[in-house]
């Protein structure tokens, strides 16, 4: 009877084996496989300035399966070039850091970039990033005013536009390489209109002003 027993445990003894190593098999594949992408840090809205550099970053958990960085503007895939470039480099941390840069920005570049991210378990995408290109304000711009441009018998007249409350310094030239000082005028209300009396003996006469 005591033998009998063995050949009716048996079967249960390796099915009960098979269950175990199949449960182990779940649990290390699930190991390999890892999880989806994580972004722990966010893309953020960045401002620059005209012809500066911009540079748009994400980190990145790191995974046990290979990541993929895909990066888009305004819903379309990223084109590299020699202006416009992807790294995708880890830190100390083990974290990748994955950062767009924006060389020579101009109103092309501006709008909105995301990060999408994909590997053997998921994807995930971060949140938007807006890319705004500044003009560089010109406080101190002197203007000609072509109407108010007008040789006569008495001189050449000269009517600038520029910044309230400053000082135009009006020069004259021959020859485009030497130039003389002729006036300097205050700009209370931010014109000035000058009366070159000496352009009439001149057959060629240039002008230029600036702010000192």
């Amino acid at each position: 009877m005591g033998w009998f027993r063995k050949i009716i445990e048996c079967p249960r003894r390796k099915a009960a084996v098979s269950l175990v190593f199949l449960a182990f098999f779940a649990i290390h594949a699930r190991a390999q496989l890892g999880t989806p992408p994580i972004i722990i840090v966010q893309p953020s809205d960045l401002t620059v300035q005209l012809g500066n550099t911009a540079i748009i970053s994400a980190i990145v958990a790191p995974t046990l399966t290979p990541q993929n960085f895909y990066w888009f503007f305004n819903g379309q895939p990223v084109v590299t070039n020699a202006n416009i470039t992807v790294s995708n480099k880890v830190n100390l941390a083990l974290e990748i850091i994955s950062a767009l840069v924006v060389r020579n920005a101009n109103s092309n570049n501006a709008g909105i970039y995301l990060l999408r991210i994909t590997n053997g378990v998921g994807s995930a995408a971060s949140s938007n990033a807006t890319l705004t290109i500044q003009s560089p304000t010109i406080t101190n711009a002197i203007y000609f005013v072509p109407s108010g441009l007008a040789l006569g018998a008495n001189g050449f007249q000269i009517q600038l536009s520029g910044p309230a409350g400053s000082n135009f310094v009006i020069q004259a030239s021959s020859d485009l390489k030497n130039w003389v000082s002729v006036s300097t005028n205050p700009a209370p209300a931010g014109s000035v209109t000058y009366l070159d009396t000496s352009a009439t003996t001149n057959a060629v006469r240039f002008y230029r002003a600036f702010i000192p």
